[in-house]
C-alpha cells in the first residue's frame, strides 16, 4: 500500500511539473502574441494579451524566469502607454452605418443596416438599450439639443421619436429625414412626396406643413440660428422662415441632382453636395452662389464637414482623397493616405484635428491647420462607415462593417510657436537660464558658410548670427554659466563663442578654435556641468581608430583650453556624448550598438568603466537623468532604453516610434523625455513608466479595459474575469481581520485548449479522434476527451475510466470548471465559471466549494474567505463594488451580527 501511494504521488508530482511547464509555455506564447499585435498597431488586443500573460505569470508556482518577466513587463508597458482605443461596442448583427453622440457626450446612438438602433454609455461601454421596430434600414439618427429625445428615420418613410431615458417610443411620424431646431422644441421632417412638416416636440402635434415643393424632397436641416433648408428633387434648395412658414430664398442653378446640404456653424454659408461630385457654396443672407468647388478627380462625395469656425470645408468620398477647402479663398489642399473610399470626415470641436474614416478599415487624424497626418488608428477588421468626435473633443467614435463601434482616446497636441529660419537647422540648445536658444544650420549651399543663430525665447526674435564654420554643423552646447557656446562641424574644428559679445554685435566669429586630433568628422560636443571639461566625439567610417572622444581642460581659460585625453574603445562611429550631473562620468553612444561609461573623476586618468549592451542597431542618443542614477539611450532599432547606472542593467524599453530615433532630450526634472524620429516627436512620462511595477501596470491596464471586459457580449467568459481582483477593491491587509484571510495559492491546473472533434457522437476521444463508446467495460487512462449525451464535455486526465487529475468540464448550459478532479468530482484547487457571470476560485471537496476561496459576483462584489457546502462559512471579507467591505464570521452565507443585506447567498 505504501508503495502504491508513493507511485501515485510521483505520478501526480510529474503531472504537476508538466502543468507548470505548460503554464510557462502559455505565458511565453501570450507575451509573443502581445508583441506581434503591438507591432501590427493593434494596441488594444496587445493590452488584453499582455494582461493575460501577466496574470498567468502570478499563477506559476515558481514564478517565471527574469527574462520572461522583463518581456511581460515590456509588452504591458508598450500596450498601456500606446493604447488609444478605449472600448469596443459590439452587439449589432449587421454593419454599423452611423454613430451620433448625445449633446452632453455621455450617450452614443448607433444605427445598423438591419434596422436596429442601440444606445450606449460612452464611459463604461454598457449597451443601455436596443430600439426595435423597423423592418427596413435606418437612414437617420438625431438627438434633440437637450438630449432627451432621439429621432430616427427609415427607408420606409417612418420617423420614430424615442424617450432616451426610458427607451419608450413617443410618437411615429411620416418622413425619411429629420432635423431638430436649435432650441429642441421643433422637429422638421421631410418626405418623398415633397411635404415638410414641423412638429411640436412637447405635444407631438403638427404645427404646420410647408407645401412649396413640387416634387419629392430628400432632406431637411436646421442651421444653428434656426433657418430651415430643404432639398428639392429638381436641384433647388429652399430656405424657410419657420415662424411664418414662408420661403425666404430659393437657391437655383444646380446642373445635377443634390445629395445633401450642410450649414456652416454661423449659418451664413450653405454647402450643397451635387451628384456630379462638385460642392456649391451659397451665401444664406442674399441667396447668391459664392463659388462651386469642383471635384477634378470625379467620384461620388460621401461626406462633407465644416470646421467649427466655418473657415474650412472638408470633402471626401470615392476618390480616396480628402479635399480641404479654404472657404474665403477657394484654395484647396489634398490630404492623401487612405487606400480605399472615404465615407466620413469630422472636425474636432476645437477645429484643430480632422478625423477621417474609410473602407480601408482605418481612421486617420490630420492637423487641420497644416494638412499633415498626425496619427492612424487601426483596429477595425472591415470598412469604417462613420466617425464622430465627442463634444469635449477627447474621444472619437467609429462605426464599422465589422459590427463594432470603437471609442478612441484623443491626446491633446499643441504647438506654442514656430520660429522661421531661412535654412534648415540640425541642432538646437537652450542656454542654462532658458532665455536664449541656439540653432545650427545643417546644409551648406555653394559658397555659403555654416552658421548658428541665437534666438530670444521670450520675444521669438533672432538676436545674433555666429559665422565661421564652412561645413555641416553637427552639435552646439552652452557652457554651464551660459557665457560660452561650443560648436562642432565636419570641418574638424571645435569653435568657442563668447555669447554676450556676439549678442552685442549681432554677427560674430568664434573667440577660439580647437583642432580635432581624430579626423574632421566631429559629431557631438558637451561641457561638463562643473565647467571643468569640454568633450567632443568623432565618427569615421574608414578609420576606426578615429572613433574617439577628445577631452580638454577648460579651467585654464576658455581661449586656451588644454587637451588632456583621447578616449578610445568604440569600434564604430561615436554619435553622441553626455556628462553625468556630478561631472565624474561621461557616456558615449556608438554605431557599434553599445553605450560606454567613462570615469573622468578629477585627479586620475580618464578610463572606460562600463559597457552597456542591449540595442540591436546603432545607438544614436544618450543622456543622463538629473540625479545621475539612470541613463537613457535611443537607437536605430526604434527603441529607447533606460539603464541603471550603478548596475549597468536595463530597466525598461520604450517602443512606439515607426523608424529610427535620431535625438532624445530629458526635461530638467527628469519627468519627461522627448524623442525625435524621422517624422515624429514623442513625449514620454519616463518616471511614471519606469517606476511602475508589474502589479501597477496590470492595474493601469485593467482600469483601461474594465468596461470592455464587463460589458462586451463577445468577450469570452474566462477573459471577462481577467481583471478580477486587480482593479476591484482590495481589503486593507493591515487589518487584523483582513490579514487573517490568506492569499489563495496558485492553481495547479492550466486550462487546455479543447481539440475540435470529428463528430459529436457521445464517447471518448483521444488526440481529437474517436476512441470508444461509453461502455462501462472501457476504463481508459491518460489525456482524453469525454463527450456526454447531454452535451456536456470533459477534457483532461483519466485514471481507470474516472476523471482524476487536471481537467476542464464544460456544461451544455454554459458553466465551466477548470481544476482538479478526484473520482469524477471537482476536488482540490479549481475555478468555476458560471453562465450568470459569477466566478469561484479556490478549494473544492466532493464537487462543492469547501475551504479557502474567492467568489466574484456578476455585479463586481467579491467575497474572499472560508466556504462550506457551497456557502460563505467561516472567517471572510465581502468587498463591495462601491469600495466598502464587510468582514467577520459568516454562517450559511450570512454575516454573523450583520443586517439581512449582508449576505453572499445570490
Amino acid at each position: 500500500m505504501l508503495l502504491t501511494i508513493s507511485a501515485a504521488a510521483v505520478i501526480a508530482f510529474i503531472q504537476w511539473i508538466n502543468a507548470q511547464r505548460q503554464l510557462v509555455s502559455t505565458i511565453g506564447a501570450l507575451t509573443n502574441s502581445s508583441q506581434e499585435l503591438f507591432e501590427s498597431n493593434k494596441e488594444f488586443d496587445a493590452l488584453l494579451a499582455s494582461l493575460n500573460a501577466a496574470k498567468q505569470s502570478k499563477m506559476a508556482a515558481f514564478g517565471v524566469d527574469p527574462n520572461l518577466r522583463t518581456r511581460i513587463e515590456d509588452a504591458l508597458k508598450d500596450a498601456v502607454f500606446w493604447v488609444k482605443e478605449q472600448n469596443r461596442l459590439e452587439g449589432h448583427l449587421a454593419g454599423v452605418n452611423s454613430v451620433s453622440f448625445s449633446p452632453d457626450g455621455q450617450l452614443l446612438a448607433t444605427r445598423c443596416s438591419d434596422g436596429i438602433i442601440k444606445l450606449w454609455d460612452v464611459t463604461t461601454g454598457d449597451e443601455i438599450r436596443t430600439l426595435n421596430g423597423y423592418t427596413s434600414a435606418v437612414n437617420s439618427v438625431s438627438f434633440s439639443p437637450g438630449g432627451q429625445v432621439l429621432a430616427t428615420g427609415s427607408a420606409d418613410n417612418i420617423i420614430t421619436l424615442w424617450d432616451v431615458t426610458t427607451g419608450n417610443e413617443i410618437k411615429t411620424l411620416n418622413g425619411n429625414s429629420v432635423s431638430f431646431s436649435p432650441d429642441g422644441r421643433v422637429l422638421a421632417t421631410g418626405s418623398a412626396d415633397g411635404m415638410i412638416t414641423l412638429w411640436d416636440i412637447t405635444t407631438g402635434n403638427a404645427i404646420q406643413t410647408l407645401h412649396e415643393h413640387r416634387a419629392g424632397g430628400n432632406s431637411v436641416i436646421f442651421s444653428a440660428q434656426g433657418t430651415l433648408a430643404s432639398v428639392h428633387a429638381d436641384g433647388t434648395i429652399e430656405l424657410w422662415d419657420v415662424a411664418t412658414g414662408q420661403v425666404m430664398k430659393t437657391l437655383t442653378g444646380h446642373q445635377a441632382q443634390l445629395n445633401s446640404i450642410y450649414f456652416s456653424p454661423d449659418g451664413q454659408v450653405l454647402a450643397s453636395g451635387n451628384a456630379d461630385s462638385s460642392i456649391t457654396l451659397w451665401d444664406v443672407t442674399n441667396g447668391v452662389e459664392i463659388r462651386t468647388l469642383p471635384n477634378e478627380d470625379d467620384g461620388f462625395i460621401d461626406s462633407v464637414s465644416f470646421s467649427p469656425d466655418g473657415k474650412l470645408l472638408a470633402v471626401a468620398g470615392e476618390n480616396r482623397l480628402i479635399e480641404l477647402w479654404n472657404i474665403a479663398s477657394g484654395e484647396k489642399v489634398d490630404l492623401e493616405g487612405h487606400t480605399e473610399r472615404i465615407v466620413s470626415v469630422s472636425f474636432s470641436p476645437d477645429g484643430k484635428i480632422l478625423a477621417s474614416a474609410g473602407w480601408d478599415s482605418t481612421i486617420k487624424l490630420w492637423d487641420a491647420a497644416t494638412g499633415e497626418e498626425i496619427e492612424t488608428l487601426t483596429g477595425h477588421k472591415f470598412q469604417i462607415n462613420s466617425i464622430s468626435f465627442s463634444p469635449d473633443g477627447k474621444r472619437l467614435a467609429s462605426a464599422s462593417n465589422d459590427r463594432t463601434i470603437k471609442l478612441w482616446d484623443i491626446a491633446p497636441r499643441n504647438e506654442v510657436i514656430s520660429l522661421d529660419s531661412d535654412r534648415v537647422g540640425d541642432g538646437v540648445s537652450f542656454s542654462p537660464d532658458g532665455k536664449l536658444l541656439a540653432s545650427s544650420v545643417a546644409i551648406v549651399y555653394r559658397n555659403q558658410t555654416g552658421m548658428i543663430k541665437l534666438w530670444d525665447v521670450a520675444t521669438h526674435q533672432e538676436v545674433a548670427t555666429l559665422i565661421g564654420h564652412d561645413h555641416w554643423i553637427r552639435s552646439v552646447s552652452f557652457s554651464p554659466d551660459g557665457q560660452w557656446l561650443a560648436s562642432v562641424a565636419w570641418d574638424g574644428k571645435i569653435r568657442l563663442w563668447d555669447v554676450r559679445a556676439c549678442v552685442e554685435v549681432t554677427t560674430c566669429e568664434a573667440s577660439a578654435i580647437l583642432e580635432s586630433k581624430s579626423g574632421p568628422y566631429l559629431s557631438s560636443v558637451r561641457f561638463s556641468p562643473d565647467g571643468r571639461l569640454l568633450a567632443a566625439s568623432n565618427l569615421d567610417w574608414e578609420n576606426p581608430q578615429n572613433n574617439t572622444i577628445q577631452l580638454w581642460d577648460i579651467t585654464t581659460g576658455m581661449t586656451n583650453p588644454q587637451p588632456i585625453a583621447v578616449l578610445q574603445g568604440h569600434t564604430n562611429n561615436v554619435n553622441s556624448i553626455s556628462f553625468s550631473p556630478d561631472s565624474n562620468r561621461l557616456a558615449s553612444a556608438s554605431r557599434d550598438q553599445t553605450i560606454k561609461l567613462w570615469d573622468v573623476t578629477p585627479g586620475q586618468a580618464p578610463q572606460a568603466s562600463q559597457t552597456l549592451k542591449g540595442h540591436t542597431a546603432p545607438v544614436i542618443g544618450v543622456s543622463f537623468s538629473p540625479d545621475g542614477q539612470r541613463l537613457v539611450s535611443s537607437s536605430v532599432d526604434k527603441t529607447i532604453k533606460l539603464w541603471d547606472v550603478a548596475t549597468s542593467k536595463e530597466i525598461t524599453t520604450l517602443k512606439g516610434h515607426r523608424d529610427g530615433i535620431r535625438n532624445i532630450s530629458l526635461s530638467d526634472d527628469g519627468q519627461l523625455l522627448a524623442s525625435q524620429g524621422t517624422e515624429e516627436l514623442i513625449l514620454w512620462d519616463v518616471e511614471a513608466l519606469s517606476d511602475l511595477t508589474l502589479e501597477e501596470l496590470m492595474k493601469e491596464g485593467c482600469d483601461w479595459v474594465s468596461g470592455y471586459l464587463k460589458n462586451n457580449p463577445n468577450t469570452m467568459n474566462s477573459d471577462r474575469h481577467l481583471c478580477d481582483g486587480i482593479s476591484a477593491f482590495e481589503p486593507d491587509q493591515s487589518s487584523p481581520v483582513a490579514s487573517s484571510v490568506p492569499a489563495l495559492p496558485p492553481l495547479p491546473c492550466n486550462e487546455p485548449l479543447p481539440l475540435p472533434l470529428p463528430a459529436q457522437q457521445p464517447g471518448y476521444y483521444k488526440d481529437g479522434e474517436y476512441y470508444g463508446s461509453l461502455e462501462k467495460t472501457l476504463l481508459p487512462s491518460g489525456q482524453l476527451t469525454l463527450l456526454f449525451p447531454s452535451g456536456d464535455r470533459y477534457d483532461g486526465e483519466f485514471v481507470n475510466g474516472k476523471r482524476n487529475g487536471c481537467g476542464t468540464y464544460m456544461f451544455a448550459s454554459g458553466d465551466r470548471y477548470v481544476g482538479e478532479f478526484l473520482d469524477d468530482l471537482f476536488h482540490g484547487q479549481g475555478e468555476y465559471f458560471g453562465k450568470d457571470g459569477q466566478l469561484y476560485r479556490g478549494e473544492f471537496s466532493e464537487g462543492k466549494y469547501q475551504g479557502m476561496g474567492e467568489l466574484t459576483f456578476a455585479n463586481g462584489d467579491v467575497y474572499r474567505g472560508e466556504f462550506s457546502e457551497d456557502k460563505c462559512h467561516g472567517q471572510g471579507t465581502l468587498m463591495l463594488a462601491d469600495g466598502t467591505s464587510k468582514t467577520g464570521e459568516w454562517q450559511n452565507g450570512n454575516l454573523v451580527g450583520g443586517s439581512p443585506n449582508d449576505s453572499c447567498n445570490r
